[in-house]
Formats: structure tokens, C-alpha cells, sequence
């Protein structure tokens, strides 16, 4: 641990060694605009003419403060060696024996947004080397947007836009590296800004067991970010302490307007990225979108994209700024990677309708977490070590213009900030930023959340002063506890029901079964369980009814704590089971794109599943193009409503139609015929 403190003081004691394979001492050079860029509204807000600060004298803050535990009573500022000009938009990461943290700090040599970075081997007590001080100077040159990893060896991967408020062809995104071995600091820049591109919003992910470091961002279209196409980005570069190329750039599917990707490695050599995506360039709401890279291709996720809608139709955009506040926010995606699985947080809207609330999105469903409060905002996850996920949250106290930091664990919310934060005590941005996300980590099994905080007088300027605020190790809600309520289904067939239903979080203790409570009439349940089930059971058929009677169920999980709150009641009526009517609406096309080949088949599922669930549909072709009923079964499919069919010759015509099968192994009329030239 010694070994570690030391080697890190360097960075307070001896300059900052600066080698760069970019072109950034290049694009120092020349003469800025009369007027700074007027950037779109999709860009970060550290690039945002109201984040330009008027130039400040001096040189980049340095400290070699050890024992910085400031303000304490449970909080503590990992920025202790501020000057006192503003720190925002926080991130924080671990390699299990050494925490180290960044963001936009304004302590620099122009008081512009600079890169933080801290350090701390217990998250208790912090280190602050100011910002770093790797790109070339000028009074309007920029740095920002952090993302931060670090490996078993203690080399520090920092993801950053350089960038200059005023000109075009200065910056680009940049990973810069620090030696552990030296303390210097060398940097690539993955790619340019021009007048043609803006790059930003970077977000990084390391993966040692592949030797990979992952850096996602948004590549707009112009140098304002106005009115044009924003692509997600992502290189793929190898660990180490040598700034080096990408191995490859890889564009992410379904993305044209896009921003805020969050990117985590999948364990099995490859990633998953989540991010928002927009109708349009100058739309406010968008969707959240999840893709996955297995590391020689991207995964198919729905139908035949590889890509997926993960929020639900009812996600809408937070409002920027909040009601009663002046700093922008967003509704950006936190993404997290537990047992393989992905696991993804968000804030947002309700079909238009506050307050803002907090989601998690798992299993393949989003859950809000807690429905209390202010508008919440600025998520954070990261996993808990045990399958479950830390989530944590900037959250507005109502009718007060403060906002305090909580952290969820399966179970109520933890307030974790000992004091609120009054944004509009900020006289540097007059209220209008704290930053565009928060992060968070684990470290022994403890939460670790940081976020831009400002609670108290600046001991040097007017107003109030923003601080990088964390609190060390924290278990928040995740005292054990019942479990949470499962998601309950059920669907009806010819004298009986089957329920299904989510394995929900264990409330820190195994679950050891679930209780299924029954009745004929709605809210009848009662308190003693119909049927008991053991934990590894996730499904349940009740047989022996009644056709034409409802049943409605609700369910419980247990663990050594108790039990849990009932899941929703749901209801289904058994009746007889009938085939299902035909699929509707299918379309045949010729193959389309550059290696495609064949006919590409399109329908929707059929509007009755005759009582039992559609389990798959079954194919049939017929060569030529009239169609004449004498089709044959090409193939079998599962409970799909697209397929490809290869098996064609070039510019022959055929003729297709479908049925669908439910569970009963009943087969539907056909669809509608359609036909296509094959490709």
C-alpha cells in the first residue's frame, strides 16, 4: 500500500510527462474565432459556450496532500486540493485495491474544464493532482467529459474530448495513459474534430481477460452538432501503458441519432452497449437502445436486428432543465454487466408525465425503484458481486431547490449525501451545469458513488462551490432483507392456467422458494398459499379448471428473512383450445444489402392464439410467382415473424405463405400468399 501512495505522490511532485501519438500539438496552433461555437443541444455541456469560463492566471492545481478527508461525517471530497473554481460531472473507478476518479475541473493553468484526477486506496482518504495538464495551452482549449478504468497493474485508462470552444479543427476524442511505473501520462487521439465532424461524449470499458480497452462516443456530423447525424463510435485498442492505435473502429448498429452510450465488457470477449437513441437530430426524445458485440460480430437481439428497444413506449425524455432548476440533464442509459448479464439504469418520464424517476431494466423488463420524492436524475450502477446491481441517483428535494444523492440495492433507497446541494448557489455557470452523469463503483462489495455537490460557501469566489463528492464504502440498502416482489404472468389454456413469473432481487439473502396464492375473484387471494414452490421454479401450471371461469394469482418470494411483498394480480380464463387464426400481413422482398441473398419474409402474428401461446410458425414455398396453393413446407420455426430464405436461385420468383402452431399443437389456415424474385 506504501508502494502505491508513493508512487502516485509523483504525479504532485515532479511534472507531468506528456507523450502523444496525436495530432493535438498540431491543432494548438493558429488563431481563434471571434466568438465561441454555438453548439446543438445533443452536445456535452462541457463544450457549451455557458461551461466557457473567462481565462483565469496561474498554473494547473497539483497536491501532494495525503490524508485530504474533507468535509467528512460520512462525504468526502476527492477534489481536496481545489482553488475553489468549480468540479463536475464525476466518474470512478477500481481494480479492487486502488480507486481512482476524474471529471471536468476548472482549478486549471486557462480555468477552463481540464481533466481531473484523483486517487484513493481506501475511499476514504483521496489525493488530488489537479487537472492534467497534457494538452496544449490556450486561453480557450477545453478538456473533459471523463471516463476512467484501471487495470490489476495500475495503469490508468482515461477516456477525453480535447477540445477548443472557439475553432473547429482543434481536439478530438483521447485516451490518455498513465505509467505506473514513471507516473507520466501519454495519450492517442482516436479521432479528429474538424469542420465536418465533432466528436463526443466518450464512455470507456476495460477488459483484462482479453487484453481490450473499449472507448465508445458520439461522431456528429458537423462541427456544431446542429441538425445532423450523430453515429455511435467504438474503438477497440489494446491494454497496457503504451498509447497506441485502434485495433478497429467499429460502427454500432441501429445508431444515426444517437448519444450517451454507456459500453461494459461481456466477460466472453466482446461488449454490450447501451445508449439513446433519436428520431431525429432535433428531437428531444429518444429511446434507449441495447447492442451487443460478441467479438467477431454483432449478436442478433430482435427479429433480425442487432440491436434492441429496451425502454418502454411510455419513456420520455426528463425535461432540461428540471422544473425549479437551471442545470441541463438528460435521460442517458448507465450500464452495468452482472453474471454476463446486461443490466441497464435510466431516468425518465412517464408518458409525458412527472416526476422523474429512476428505472432499471433487466430480464428483459424495466422496474422503477423507487417512486418517492423529487424528480431523480443522472443515474449510476455498477454490479454488486453477487448477480444484483447498485443503483444510485441524484434526486431533487421538492419545493427546496436542493437535490441530495441516494443509492438503491434491491430493497428502499439510502440517502448517502449528508447535506443537500443548492445548484443555484453556483456562481460560476449561475445554476446552469453540474455536469451531464455520475458515476460509480464496488469496492470489498461496497458501493462507491461519487457526484457533483454543492453544499456549502467557496472559500474563494462568490457563490457556493462544486465539488467531486463521494461517499466511501457503502451498503446503503442492501442490509438483508425479504426479497423483492416478482413479476408475475399467466396465460390460459383449455382447463388451465399457466403463471410465470422474474427471479426478483434476494434482499442480500437466497431466495428459498415462492408461495402462489389463488382465487375466483379479484383480491380474494387471502394469506395462506394455494401452492408452495421450491427457488429453482420459476413457472407454474394450475390444471383441473373450470373453462369459462376466471382465476386470478398473485405471487411471493421467500427468503430466510420472510416473505415478500405479492407480486401484481393477474387473472387469465381457461377455455377450450382452438387452432390459432392465420399470421397477418406477410410480406416477401428480395434480399437486400450488399452480401444479402435470397427472400426476405415479414409477418405479424395472428390476432387469436386459439387459447394456448403461439410456439412457432411453419414455412411454405412454392416456386414461380402465381401463387396457385400448391405450396410446400420449406421450414419450421420457433415463435419468430421474420426469416430469411437462401435456399433460392438468383432472379427465380416464389410464391409464400405461413401458419402458425400454438401449444396445443394446433396449426392455423394459411396467411395471405405473397411473392418475390430472389436475389
Amino acid at each position: 500500500m506504501k508502494s502505491i501512495k508513493s508512487l502516485f505522490a509523483l504525479v504532485a511532485t515532479v511534472a507531468l510527462l506528456w507523450t502523444s501519438t496525436s495530432i493535438a500539438l498540431a491543432q494548438g496552433a493558429g488563431s481563434d474565432q471571434p466568438t465561441p461555437i454555438a453548439r446543438g443541444p445533443h452536445i456535452s455541456g462541457v463544450v457549451q459556450v455557458m461551461a466557457h469560463r473567462p481565462p483565469a492566471a496561474g498554473a494547473a492545481a497539483t497536491s501532494s496532500a495525503v490524508g485530504c478527508t474533507v468535509p467528512g461525517g460520512g462525504n468526502v471530497k476527492t477534489d481536496c486540493a481545489s482553488t475553489g473554481r468549480p468540479v463536475n460531472e464525476t466518474w470512478v473507478a477500481t481494480n479492487g485495491s486502488l480507486l481512482v476518479a476524474g471529471a471536468n475541473d476548472y482549478n486549471s493553468y486557462n480555468g477552463q474544464g481540464q481533466d481531473g484526477f484523483y486517487w484513493s486506496t481506501d475511499g476514504a482518504t483521496w489525493n488530488d493532482a489537479g487537472p492534467l495538464d497534457v494538452f496544449p495551452h490556450n486561453n480557450n482549449n477545453g478538456a473533459g467529459d471523463p471516463g476512467l478504468a484501471v487495470d490489476a497493474s495500475g495503469v490508468v485508462y482515461y477516456s477525453s474530448l480535447f477540445f477548443n470552444f472557439y475553432r473547429c479543427n482543434v481536439g478530438g476524442v483521447e485516451l490518455l495513459r498513465r505509467d505506473p511505473a514513471t507516473g507520466s501520462w501519454s495519450s492517442y487521439q482516436i479521432a479528429a474534430d474538424s469542420s465536418a465532424q465533432f466528436q463526443d461524449k466518450p464512455a470507456i470499458a476495460l477488459d483484462e481477460t482479453t487484453g481490450h480497452v473499449y472507448v465508445s462516443w458520439t461522431q456528429f456530423g458537423s462541427c456544431s452538432g446542429s441538425g445532423v447525424t450523430s453515429p455511435i463510435k467504438v474503438a477497440v485498442l489494446p491494454t497496457g501503458s503504451s498509447s497506441v492505435s485502434p485495433s478497429q473502429i467499429l460502427p454500432v448498429p441501429g445508431s444515426t441519432y444517437s448519444q450517451g452510450s454507456s459500453i461494459q465488457p461481456d466477460g466472453q470477449g466482446g461488449f454490450w452497449i447501451a445508449w439513446e437513441e433519436y428520431p431525429s437530430a432535433s428531437a428531444t426524445t429518444g429511446s434507449i437502445q441495447l447492442a451487443h458485440w460478441t467479438g467477431t460480430g454483432w449478436a442478433v437481439l430482435s427479429g433480425a436486428n442487432a440491436w434492441e428497444t429496451i425502454s418502454p413506449l411510455s419513456f420520455t425524455d426528463l425535461p432540461s432543465p428540471l422544473p425549479g432548476f437551471a442545470f441541463r440533464d438528460n435521460s442517458f442509459p448507465a450500464l452495468a454487466v452482472a453474471n454476463g448479464n446486461p443490466e441497464v439504469a435510466w431516468t425518465a418520464y412517464n408518458s409525458g408525465s412527472g416526476p422523474g424517476r429512476a428505472y432499471l431494466w433487466s430480464s428483459g423488463s424495466a422496474t422503477m425503484l423507487s417512486n418517492s420524492g423529487g424528480d431523480q436524475f443522472f443515474p449510476a450502477i455498477a454490479p454488486d458481486g453477487s448477480g444484483g446491481v447498485f443503483v444510485s441517483y441524484s434526486q431533487v428535494n421538492a419545493g427546496q431547490g436542493t437535490y441530495d444523492q441516494w443509492l438503491w440495492h434491491g430493497a428502499s433507497p439510502t440517502k448517502v449525501s449528508t447535506a443537500p446541494s443548492n445548484p443555484s448557489q453556483d456562481a460560476f455557470f449561475s445554476g446552469q451545469f453540474i455536469g451531464d452523469y455520475n458515476g460509480m463503483t464496488l469496492l470489498s462489495g461496497q458501493a462507491q458513488p461519487i457526484w457533483t455537490d454543492i453544499r456549502s460557501a467557496d472559500p474563494t469566489y462568490p457563490g457556493w462551490e462544486m465539488d467531486s463528492m463521494t461517499v466511501p464504502g457503502t451498503t446503503g440498502g442492501t442490509t438483508s432483507t425479504v426479497p423483492s416482489a416478482p413479476t408475475l404472468q399467466a396465460s390460459a389454456g383449455d382447463s388451465q392456467v399457466t403463471l410465470t413469473w422474474s427471479v426478483p432481487f434476494d434482499g442480500g439473502s437466497p431466495i428459498t422458494g415462492y408461495n402462489i396464492y389463488r382465487a375466483t375473484t379479484s383480491g380474494g387471494e387471502g394469506t395462506t398459499p394455494y401452492v408452495t414452490v421450491d427457488s429453482s421454479t420459476t413457472t407454474y401450471t394450475d390444471t383441473g379448471l373450470t373453462n369459462g371461469v376466471p382465476y386470478y394469482y398473485e405471487v411471493t418470494a421467500v427468503n430466510t428473512n420472510g416473505e415478500s411483498a405479492p407480486s401484481s394480480e393477474v387473472s387469465a380464463t381457461p377455455a377450450a383450445v382452438t387452432a390459432p387464426s392465420a399470421p397477418q400481413n406477410l410480406q416477401a422482398r428480395t434480399a437486400r444489402g450488399h452480401n444479402a441473398r435470397g427472400v426476405q419474409l415479414n409477418w405479424s402474428a395472428p390476432a387469436s392464439d386459439g387459447g394456448a401461446a403461439i410456439t412457432g410458425y411453419n414455412v411454405y414455398r412454392e416456386n414461380g410467382s402465381t401463387c396457385d396453393g400448391n405450396e410446400s413446407q420449406l421450414t419450421v420455426l420457433g415463435n419468430v415473424t421474420s426469416y430469411s430464405d437462401t435456399a433460392t436461385t438468383s432472379g427465380a420468383s416464389y410464391c409464400y405463405d405461413v401458419t402458425a402452431v400454438n401449444a396445443a399443437s394446433l396449426e392455423s389456415l394459411p396467411s395471405n400468399q405473397a411473392s418475390a424474385i430472389a436475389k
